[in-house]
């Protein structure tokens, strides 16, 4: 951790225009410590370039460390916490719920420090909130609770209809916070409005949930996620057939998928349709009725989990061929037949898995391996390939092996969930969810699959979690796991960390969501 004393001076010329005295407490100076060696600590996890954004009714948690100078006595000092000109705190230690109330915010935001005095000597000092890497003084602004600013999920009620949650906080590094869940928001804001299923699928960005479904005449639905767009928080924008499609489909709409900072698709019949999925285009404007960018599709998979470097997305033609592809605004559309070694193109009944070997840095033009599971009738098959994306030029796929596991995880099936984490391990560890239980083997090995950790119900959903910018290097904060429970229709979430050797769980939240949760998007801000 950074000692904050090396700073005190440099803020002195930022901000003592702006920070005044402590409320009641009187001035607190920037001279040289005289009683500590150092105060470290005091970084917000998840913060960055001085900015975080709390949620109300969150609990912000710091627990500074004191090194005090020889023959001081630690009675003698107080501790105060300020945000702004308000004292939210009087301890060391602060476990504080998030409250706007009459917390001075200039333009939404406020500074954020430790104010110290020495009881005997009145000799008084600020340490300031810092970025989580040390280098920034911390602003911090409040949002409404119910702002998903971690994640949403999408679930279906006994009743077959659809609604949404989000889980209650701001700040994704700190999945150990995560256990709240808010659930029926869209009965909350639109009371008199139900989403129809069935479910096709869903995309967030910065300001607005798409719910697709394949019941006529709406479609789905449009909702407003923050308090600065044109609609209320939380309120019905308008249905899918309304604000996006241009005729009303005369095929079934089969699939929905978004992948932020890249691409979104839709599958309507066998016509594949696919735009930029950014904050500039958050939705697509289409004809379902049209020619599609391709045609005789069966079925659509993104490599579990999704991240802004190297993905890899497949198509199965309805004849069974499977095609890698992708889409960007710059490149347009790409594909490429994936080979089944035999010199001839992969062809199965169902892709049931596809996951990429993990990267913490930006992958283009690093060779890489993704990994898909097929069947063919009754048989599961994995095959592993090489690949690497060119920015310029085709992407290069290479077959590397094909391996049956029809056997693993006690006998495979077409539910089964197949995923890796989004950073390297040492372990190279990868996953199957299946049942109750999380399965772990190697990808490098290939070894059969060992019971890791077990749920009281069936998995019905998991999502590893990059960090919520996805500008820079991918950073692994969580994987998120739903399950289900069929006699009480009730859905739990845990959160745990699958880079571990125990799979350590972080936080849990049982039987918190009213249906079966059919999907979950973490939140990503740009």
């Amino acid at each position: 951790m950074k000692k904050i004393n090396r700073f005190i001076h440099v803020l002195l010329v930022a901000v003592v225009g702006f920070v005044g005295c402590y409320e009641d407490k009187g001035s607190y100076d920037y001279t040289s410590w005289t009683d500590f060696i150092s105060i470290t600590g005091i970084e917000i996890p998840g913060s960055s370039y001085g900015r975080v954004t709390l949620s109300e009714g969150e609990v912000l948690r710091i627990n500074p460390i004191v090194e005090y100078k020889a023959g001081v006595k630690p009675e003698d000092f107080e501790f105060h916490w300020v945000m702004g000109g308000d004292t939210i705190a009087s301890t060391l230690n602060l476990a504080w719920t998030i409250t706007p109330t009459n917390v001075e915010l200039l333009s939404g935001e406020a500074y954020f420090w430790l104010a110290i005095g020495n009881k005997n000597t009145g000799e008084t000092w600020k340490c300031y909130a810092t970025s989580n890497d040390g280098y920034y003084m911390v602003k911090v602004k409040i949002t409404p609770t119910a702002m998903p600013l971690i994640g949403v999920m999408v679930y279906e009620k006994a009743d077959g209809t659809l609604e949404w949650g989000s889980i209650q906080g701001s700040n994704p590094a700190q999945p150990q916070n995560f256990t709240t869940i808010l659930t029926d928001m869209y009965n909350r804001y639109n009371p008199s409005r139900t989403i129809q299923g069935p479910f096709v699928g869903a995309t967030l960005d910065v300001s607005q949930l798409s719910v697709y479904t394949n019941a006529a005449p709406d479609y789905g639905v449009m909702i407003q996620t923050t308090n600065t767009g044109g609609f209320p928080f939380g309120n019905y924008m308008g249905t899918i057939q309304d604000q996006t499609f241009t005729s009303v489909p005369t095929a079934a709409i089969n699939a929905k998928h978004g992948y932020y900072n890249s691409m979104q698709e839709i599958l309507i019949g066998n016509e594949l349709f696919m735009l930029p999925m950014t904050s500039s285009y958050p939705y697509q404007l289409l004809d379902p009725n049209s020619t599609g960018n391709e045609s005789g599709v069966a079925q659509v998979i993104g490599a579990l989990p999704y991240t802004r470097n190297a993905h890899v997305t497949l198509q199965r033609m309805t004849n069974g061929d499977v095609y890698y592809y992708n889409y960007s605004e710059a490149r347009g559309y790409m594909r490429q037949a994936v080979s089944d070694g035999n010199g001839g193109t992969l062809n199965v009944d169902e892709i049931v898995g596809l996951f990429r070997e993990p990267t913490a840095i930006n992958a283009s033009e690093q060779n890489l391996r993704f990994f898909v599971i097929g069947r063919k009738g009754a048989i599961y098959t994995m095959y592993i390939y090489s690949f690497v994306q060119y920015t310029a030029t085709p992407h290069v796929i290479e077959f590397k092996q094909a391996k049956d596991v029809t056997a693993w995880a006690g006998g495979m099936n077409k539910d089964a969930i197949w995923f890796t984490s989004v950073v390297p391990v040492g372990w190279n560890y990868a996953y199957i969810a299946k049942g109750k239980d999380l399965w772990r083997f190697s990808y490098e090995g290939l070894e059969t699959p060992t019971v890791v950790k077990s749920f009281a119900d069936d998995i019905v959903e998991v999502v590893p979690v990059p960090k919520a910018s996805l500008i820079g290097g991918d950073e692994e904060l969580y994987t998120a796991v739903f399950t289900y429970n069929t006699g009480a229709k009730t859905s739990s979430m845990y959160t745990v960390n699958i880079r571990t050797e125990d799979v350590a769980e972080y936080s849990s939240c049982v039987g918190a969501v009213p249906g079966k949760v059919l999907m979950y998007i973490p939140y990503f801000s740009n």
